[in-house]
C-alpha cells in the first residue's frame, strides 16, 4: 500500500507547474553549459607540456649513452579544441625515426629547425612557443657491455647500539658498463654513492646510483639494497685449548681443556653452526711459577662482537 501511495503522489506532483518549471531551468544550464564549453574550446590557450621522445627502430648492438630522460619542455599556444586531448590526460610523446635522424660520428644530432618541424608535426598546428632544450644530442655506442659486481662502502652505515646488519643484499648484484670507447681491463667492479644512513635498528631498503668512470653509463643506473638489520644478544659457547710451541716428543695436557668464551651474536646467527672460535696457549709462555698457560683467542666468526674469556690462563700437565 506504502508503495503505491508513493507512485501515485510522483505521478501527481510530475504534473505540477513547479516539476515543468524545474526541467526547463535543467534544459536552460544543459544549454548554458554546452554553449560556454564550445567557446572556450575555439578560444586560443597557452600551455606548458613535457613531452618525452622515443627514437625507433634503433639497430641492433646500438646503445644510447644518456642516463637523463630524453624530454622537452615545450610551450604551445592553439585552440582549446586542438588541445583538448592533451588538456584531458593523453600523454604528448614525440616518436622520432633513427634512419631519419642525422649521424655524426658516434652522436645522434638534431638541430634546432628539425626539433621545430618535429614538434608542429606532433601538435599539429603552427603553434609551437618555445622548446627546451633547443635541439637534441646524443652520443650512442655499438660496443659490447662490460659486466661488473657492484660494491658498497659499508662505513657509510652505522646501526643503533646492540643492533648489526646480518645481511646486505643488493638488486641486481652486478651491471652493464658501456661506453663508445674500449672499458679498461682492470675495471672489475664498482661501487654505489655513500648512503650515509645512521642508528637504524630495522630491516631497510633504498635505492643507490652506481658510480661509474666518466664518458661511462650503467645499466641499471640505480640498484636496490636491502639491509637487513637483527639485535645482537648475548651467547656462550665452551672452545677446546690449542696447545702450541710443544716440545717434540711432549704432550701437554690442560685443565681445564676448555674454556667457556661470551660473545655477543646477531639473533639469526644464534643457533648456526658456522659460528668459529679458536683458543692458543702457547706452552713458551707458561708459567713455572704456577703450572699454568696464558691462553687467549687468536681467531673467530667475524659476526662476533665482544668476546671474553671465562678464564685468562689454565693448569697444564705434561705427559
Amino acid at each position: 500500500m506504502e508503495y503505491k501511495l508513493v507512485k501515485q503522489t510522483v505521478k501527481e506532483w510530475i504534473h505540477t507547474a513547479n516539476w515543468h518549471n524545474i526541467v526547463i531551468y535543467l534544459i536552460f544550464v544543459v544549454v548554458s553549459t554546452l554553449f560556454w564549453f564550445m567557446m572556450k574550446l575555439n578560444e586560443e590557450i597557452q600551455r606548458d607540456y613535457t613531452v618525452p621522445v622515443q627514437i625507433e627502430n634503433l639497430p641492433e648492438g646500438m646503445t644510447m649513452l644518456r642516463t637523463e630522460a630524453l624530454e622537452f619542455n615545450v610551450t604551445v599556444k592553439d585552440k582549446g579544441s586542438s588541445l583538448i586531448k592533451y588538456e584531458l590526460g593523453k600523454d604528448a610523446i614525440l616518436k622520432l625515426d633513427y634512419n631519419d635522424i642525422l649521424h655524426k660520428g658516434n652522436l645522434i644530432h638534431l638541430s634546432q629547425q628539425q626539433m621545430l618541424l618535429a614538434f608542429r608535426n606532433l601538435f599539429g598546428q603552427d603553434k609551437i612557443l618555445s622548446f627546451k632544450p633547443d635541439s637534441l644530442l646524443i652520443p650512442f655506442t655499438t660496443l659490447s657491455p662490460k659486466k661488473v659486481a657492484v660494491n658498497i662502502n659499508y662505513n657509510s652505515i652505522v646501526t643503533k647500539p646492540q643492533y648489526v646488519i646480518s645481511n646486505i643484499i643488493l638488486s641486481p648484484d652486478s651491471v652493464e658498463l658501456y661506453s663508445s670507447t674500449e672499458i679498461d681491463d682492470n675495471l672489475k667492479s664498482v661501487n654505489v654513492q655513500s648512503l650515509n644512513l645512521s642508528n637504524i635498528s630495522d630491516t631497510t631498503v633504498v635505492s643507490a646510483k652506481v658510480i661509474v668512470p666518466a664518458g661511462v653509463i650503467s645499466k641499471p643506473e640505480n640498484v636496490k639494497i636491502k639491509m637487513c638489520i637483527v639485535p645482537l644478544i648475548t651467547a656462550k659457547k665452551p672452545v677446546n685449548v690449542d696447545v702450541i710451541n710443544v716440545p717434540e716428543g711432549r704432550n701437554v695436557v690442560t685443565f681445564p681443556s676448555n674454556v667457556e668464551v661470551s660473545y655477543l651474536v646477531p639473533m639469526d646467527y644464534f643457533k648456526s653452526d658456522n659460528i668459529y672460535i679458536k683458543i692458543r696457549a702457547d706452552y713458551a709462555n707458561r708459567n713455572s711459577l704456577t703450572s699454568k698457560l696464558p691462553v687467549i683467542i687468536t681467531e673467530y666468526s667475524n659476526i662476533l662482537r665482544n668476546l671474553t674469556l671465562s678464564a685468562d690462563s689454565v693448569e697444564y700437565l705434561i705427559e
